[in-house]
C-alpha cells in the first residue's frame, strides 16, 4: 500500500495520497477471529451471524415474499370478483325494470286497446245496431261493421 501511495503521489504531484496504513488499520478493529469485531479502542464484542443463520434468513425472507406475493394477488383476483358481482347484480336490477316496464307497457297497451274498440263502437254510425249485438252477445260481428 506504501509503494501505491508514493507512486500515486508522485503522479499527482500531491503531498499526499491515501491512507498508507489503511489495512493495519482497519485490521486493529479485529481480534484476529472474523466471527467478531471490536469497535474503535474499546473492545466491544459483536457475534456475526454464521453462514447457516444468514443462509435460514434468506430463506425466511424468500418464503415471507412469496406469501406476501400470494396474498397480493388473492386480493386483485377477490377485488375483480367481487367488481364483477357489483356489476352483475347492477345488469340484474336493470333487466328487473326493464321487465316491469315492459308489464306495464303491455297492460297499457291492453287498456289502449280496449279503449279504442269502445270509441270506435260509440262513434260509429251504426253504434245503435252494435250496442244492441254486443248485447245479443254478437262481440265479433260488432267490431265488423264498427270498422
Amino acid at each position: 500500500m506504501k509503494k501505491f501511495s508514493a507512486l500515486q503521489k508522485q503522479k499527482t504531484g500531491s503531498k499526499v495520497y491515501g491512507d498508507t496504513n489503511y489495512v493495519d488499520n482497519v485490521l486493529r478493529y479485529y481480534d484476529g477471529d472474523t466471527s467478531s469485531v471490536s469497535s474503535g479502542k474499546t473492545k466491544n464484542k459483536y457475534t456475526l451471524p454464521s453462514v447457516s443463520d444468514m443462509a435460514k434468513a434468506k430463506e425466511d425472507a424468500q418464503k415471507t415474499y412469496s406469501e406476501l406475493d400470494e396474498k397480493q394477488y388473492q386480493n386483485r383476483v377477490n377485488w375483480i370478483n367481487d367488481y364483477i358481482t357489483e356489476s352483475q347484480n347492477k345488469l340484474d336490477n336493470i333487466d328487473s325494470l326493464i321487465a316491469i316496464s315492459q308489464s306495464k307497457q303491455s297492460a297499457y297497451s291492453e287498456t289502449s286497446s280496449k279503449l279504442l274498440t269502445v270509441l270506435l263502437l260509440f262513434l260509429s254510425p251504426n253504434s245503435l245496431r252494435i250496442q244492441k249485438r254486443l248485447a245479443n252477445g254478437e262481440k265479433k260481428k260488432c267490431l265488423k261493421s264498427a270498422t
